[in-house]
């Protein structure tokens, strides 16, 4: 099995187990081996498995990758035979194409980029602050996983105690192990400070600060059904779901070909929760929301029926923007860039009206008003959670906890 082996850089020895088709490197958490030098770009380079071999390709890295001497900088080199990989000026692999050597064995530390037959499906489970709190479950899928505020991480959760990248998880043989990024509040895994890089084990429980709570299992089906029964929201507070009637407003939502700009702005929309977003996230993320909303009894209301731009959709966008008391956006990339949802933004910014943010992908950057509202990770394994958890967080702003 090829295999590099780190000359010069921060771990020299270590041993590094292709597995995998595609193996990334570069100074990024989401790359299959990341390597923390200056030297070393957030994505250097890509190593891919054709049928002759690996080939390596520089991804236009700043300080350049040279093979046996030679820059390949934004070029590919297929890896047939032995040889000295260096990444800028500091780190120096060596490329070997069969099973690394019994003497190296002994003497370095062996991390596998993934071995399917070794490999269990484990999961991090956010229990929250305490026994009420809404457990959410990420799957965990990857080499190396970050979990920190930042959306720059692979699992982002909003929460003071945390810092910006607070702590990684990282593949090694049959689980994952943890590692405090150097966070200010620390990582304590089963009661203990963390202090180096340790292994997890099924159950164990890991904390920031005084509060947050986070567990690794192997079993989510238990948290599942947990959240299923007893850490829903009490829908009894919010209205009934199985009989309910379908109100006016509601008929008229679905049936806009038939109504006026008088006949809607006769209806009020006083009690509904306005739903903002791009309609790129419509069918992915937008309409499954509105449907576990609404069979909950929240009354929702979105723009989705009426053709965008249009002056009876500028009349009806603009008396939703007035009248709804509390609004849910849909963040991506796509709604950062939409002028009618930035327009919603400050016009309940600056009324001090509820927002709640459901965080729909990884973003580069998050706007200035965004920083105390409270935000709900959506994840698309388990989508349900993150509708639920922002249905239990309305509930508690309207005291129906």
């Amino acid at each position: 099995m090829a295999h590099l082996i780190m000359r010069r850089g921060p771990e020299p020895g270590t041993i590094y187990r292709l597995n995998t088709p595609v193996v990334s490197i570069g100074r990024g958490n989401r790359n299959t081996i990341i390597i923390q030098d200056n030297e070393v770009s957030r994505d250097h380079v890509r190593l891919v498995l054709t049928d002759a071999g690996y080939e390596i390709e520089d991804l236009n890295s700043s300080n350049g990758t040279f093979i046996n001497g030679q820059d390949i900088t934004g070029n590919k080199w297929l890896l047939q035979n032995p040889c000295i990989i260096e990444l800028g000026d500091s780190i120096t692999l060596e490329f070997r194409p069969g099973e690394p050597g019994t003497d190296d064995l002994r003497s370095t530390r062996t991390i596998n980029t993934f071995d399917d037959s070794q490999f269990t499906q484990s999961y991090l489970v956010y229990l929250g602050r305490d026994e009420h709190s809404q457990p959410a479950v990420y799957p965990l899928n990857g080499m190396n996983i970050t979990v920190g505020r930042s959306t720059a991480c692979n699992i982002v959760v909003i929460e003071p105690e945390l810092s910006r990248e607070h702590f990684r998880l990282s593949l090694v043989g049959r689980t994952y192990s943890i590692t405090d990024l150097g966070s200010t509040n620390g990582t304590m895994l089963n009661n203990e400070i963390l202090e180096d890089t340790r292994p997890l084990n099924n159950g164990d429980i890991i904390q920031i600060g005084r509060s947050l709570r986070f567990q690794f299992t192997n079993q989510p089906e238990r948290f599942t059904s947990d959240i299923i029964t007893n850490r829903l929201v009490d829908e009894t507070k919010i209205g009934p779901k199985a009989k309910r009637k379908t109100s006016e407003s509601e008929t008229i939502w679905m049936h806009p070909s038939k109504m006026t700009t008088e006949a809607f702005t006769n209806v009020s929309l006083a009690e509904n929760i306005l739903v903002s977003y791009a309609r790129q996230d419509w069918e992915r993320v937008v309409a499954p929301l509105m449907n576990v909303l609404s069979e909950m009894g929240m009354p929702v209301w979105a723009d989705q029926e009426w053709q965008e731009g249009t002056p009876l959709w500028e009349v009806i966008t603009q008396q939703a923007r007035m009248e709804c008391p509390v609004m849910i956006i849909v963040l991506s990339k796509a709604a950062l860039n939409n002028d009618n949802v930035m327009k919603n933004w400050r016009h309940f910014h600056n009324r001090d009206k509820p927002i709640f943010l459901l965080i729909s992908e990884p973003l580069d950057r998050m706007p200035a008003e965004a920083g105390n509202l409270p935000k709900i990770q959506f994840n698309p394994a388990v989508p349900e959670m993150a509708f639920r958890q922002l249905a239990a967080e309305i509930n508690r702003l309207y005291g129906r906890q």
